[in-house]
């Protein structure tokens, strides 16, 4: 694809919110829209999202967090998973390591 543009609204809970720990989910369906490499077709798709976020604050300035993500398109799914390591150094200066795994299905 040539660019993908997703837009969804939906409803996100918050499950475990501690000072050390927080869970929280969200579900949304949606409409996207995507431009087709080499051609100039537009093809059209509703959408579901899920997401999962989890985060653990292991110092009063160090976090670690995880978010997964997964959508449903009309003809393939993706799923995403970003894993950070948070730290404040000091004052308003932060630094934020992060992994990204990206998986797109192949269209049916």
């Amino acid at each position: 694809y040539k660019y993908t543009a997703d837009l969804s609204y939906g409803y996100g809970n918050d499950w475990i919110k501690t000072d050390s720990l927080t869970l929280s989910t969200s579900l949304a369906p949606g409409y996207s829209q995507s431009a087709v490499q080499g051609t100039n077709e537009i093809q059209d798709s509703w959408i579901m999202n899920s997401t999962i976020t989890t985060t653990w604050n292991f110092t009063g300035k160090s976090s670690l967090q995880e978010v997964l993500t997964h959508t449903l398109y009309e003809t393939y799914w993706k799923t995403s998973s970003t894993t950070s390591l948070n730290s404040n150094i000091t004052g308003s200066l932060s630094v934020k390591l992060s992994y990204d795994i990206n998986y797109i299905s192949k269209s049916s």
